[in-house]
Parts: structure tokens; sequence; C-alpha cells
């Protein structure tokens, strides 16, 4: 065991010794298992630059909510206008169609 994390180590010495033994315990001692997770926590290009903190990812899941609410108020609004403006075209049509027929 002990020959198998100073292999790791050397091959790895960015990485803290603590972490391999982590990594080594979960794949059960297989080192080759756990050259790719080593790897991956090794290579920069892996990590991203800011992670986003969970609160902030909440908040803008709340923002895109209350934008979302206000998106189907307006609309429901400019439905509701254009049924009410539909309404009155069709009263005025009919008014005028009364006014036509009504000679006395």
């Amino acid at each position: 065991m002990s020959e198998s994390i100073d292999s790791l180590s050397s091959m790895f010495p960015q990485i803290d010794r603590d972490i391999i033994i982590a990594i080594f315990d979960q794949n059960k001692g297989n080192v080759e298992a756990c050259i790719p997770q080593l790897l991956e926590i090794s290579d920069p290009s892996s990590q991203q630059i800011n992670p986003q903190p969970e609160q902030s990812k909440d908040l803008n899941k709340e923002e895109q909510i209350k934008k979302d609410e206000e998106l189907a108020r307006k609309l429901a609004q400019d439905i509701s206008d254009e049924e009410y403006a539909r309404q009155l075209q069709e009263e005025e049509a009919r008014h005028r169609q009364m006014g036509n027929f009504n000679y006395f």
C-alpha cells in the first residue's frame, strides 16, 4: 500500500498526500483507477475558474421565477386586452349592422 501511495505521490506531487490516500482507499487500492481521478484534480483546465456558490444559484433561480411570473402576467393581460378589443369590435359591428337596417 505504501509503495502504491508513494508512487502516486511522486506522479502527482502537487496533490496533497491525504487526498491521494483518500482516492486510493476509495478505489480499494487500484492504482490504475486512481490515476484518472488524480489527473482530473491536477488539471487546472478541468476546474472552474469562478465556481458559482449554491446561494447565488438559488438567487438566480428565484430571479428567473420572478421574471417568468411577470412575463406570464403580462401575457395574460395582453390576451385579456386582445379579447376585450375583439369584443368591442364585434359589438361595434353589430351596432353598425343594426344602424344600417334601422330607417324609422
